[in-house]
């Protein structure tokens, strides 16, 4: 696959025609970025696979299909909230960049570290638990890096201008929701949930400079040339979860759920060009189990199917898989860990750029409770077994407080 090429772009203006010869590295996913008028009909926006967060890291390791705490209320299995009492709880994630993350040297990092990651609420009446929450799903810089223009007057006086500028995206989507779950008994063996998600994306992209003439044709003058577009859209997840117990485990969980797709699509004008920002996540099948022992050791297993091919018909469809093992440390405090895999596929891709995107994160984690107040911390690092694009180290702290 030809991923560099040399473009001369041009553009009249009311003194003359200029021509802005750029030496750039073309993606096949940003035809946006560099074309005859600068911008194609089409945006496509949050495709970066390492944009999409992994919300549900807790104290307890990676489970969405059986566990929730207060710091994960909206990206698990809505039934699970069951589990949780009256309350309210707050977390915030950081995470390393990613150098390079896509072709060419492209850079990632995670953006807006200063907005919690999660921040929730829930309220419990008799067999009726309800969660507001809200949660970052998609957080990305994709930085292009520094490209070289050559800016050629066209008169008589044949003005020459080189210059640099650093073309970026920035994007990222936040999720509100409204959950509720229902035990069909006191003891809670049975519980249903549903949850009605409102996704916000916010997309800024800076292309560059468009140069233009002074009033007095001396000179040229730069204007920043910035898209910057906010969109919404809504979706929902279904959930089932079943508690027993048998003589081996003091507690057996199976959880069962499903989120639908995110589908963005927002028509714009820009400079009397009509647009469309397009923008999906894929729909997502949730299955796990947690298993506790008598002297309160656990063990938790997760199977995501991520239904790409619904966002792209390039996309191929791919399994999540992660373990988790838990055991408590003194009275308060438990501590967990365990492995996380995910391998991003394009049908596009050579075998060789796809392993690329392989990620395997190890997972240490763990909660310290004190009366009400409960107190998380997870580290998840992917340097050891993943691919060039994926090597990052995840660090999330998160609070609960039960009232």
């Amino acid at each position: 696959m030809q991923t560099t090429k040399i473009l001369q772009l041009t553009k009249t203006y009311h003194h003359g025609l200029k021509v802005l010869t750029i030496p750039a590295v073309v993606l096949l996913f940003l035809p946006n970025v560099f074309a005859d008028s600068l911008i194609s009909q089409a945006i496509p926006a949050i495709y970066l696979p390492q944009g999409h967060v992994i919300d549900a890291l807790s104290g307890n390791g990676y489970n969405p299909s059986t566990l929730a705490t207060l710091t994960t209320i909206n990206s698990v299995n809505p039934a699970a909230l069951v589990d949780l009492k009256r309350g309210f709880g707050l977390s915030y994630q950081y995470d390393t960049k990613i150098n390079p993350a896509w072709f060419a040297d492209f850079k990632h990092r995670r953006i807006f570290n200063a907005i919690p990651q999660s921040a929730g609420l829930t309220v419990t009446l008799r067999n009726l638990h309800l969660g507001l929450a809200m949660d970052q799903v998609y957080n990305s810089e994709l930085d292009y890096g520094e490209l070289i223009g050559t800016m050629v007057w066209g008169n008589d006086q044949g003005y020459i201008e080189t210059y640099t500028f650093h073309p970026k995206k920035i994007e990222s989507v936040y999720r509100y929701s409204f959950a509720a779950a229902y035990s069909l008994n006191r003891s809670k063996t049975l519980a249903i949930g549903f949850q009605y998600n409102q996704n916000h994306l916010n997309f800024s992209q800076y292309i560059g400079f468009e140069v233009i003439e002074s009033e007095s044709s001396d000179s040229l003058i730069r204007k920043r040339i910035i898209i910057t577009q906010k969109t919404n859209t809504g979706n929902i997840s279904v959930g089932i979860r079943y508690c027993t117990t048998n003589g081996v485990f003091s507690r057996i969980l199976i959880g069962l759920y499903y989120e639908s797709i995110v589908r963005f699509r927002h028509s714009f004008t820009y400079e009397s060009e009509k647009l469309v920002l397009t923008g999906d996540i894929p729909d997502k099948l949730h299955a796990g189990v947690y298993l506790e022992m008598p002297i309160k050791l656990y063990f938790s297993g997760n199977l995501t199917y991520v239904f790409w091919k619904n966002t792209h018909s390039s996309f191929r469809n791919q399994p999540e898989l992660t373990v988790n093992l838990g055991f408590p440390v003194r009275k308060k405090l438990t501590l967990s860990g365990g492995a996380f895999y995910t391998h991003y596929h394009r049908t596009d891709f050579s075998d060789n750029w796809n392993n690329k995107f392989k990620a395997v994160y190890l997972i240490l984690g763990g909660i310290f409770r004190m009366n009400d107040l409960s107190v998380e911390f997870t580290c998840a690092d992917s340097h050891l077994f993943s691919g060039e694009y994926r090597k990052q180290t995840l660090v999330k702290m998160g609070i609960g407080y039960s009232f």
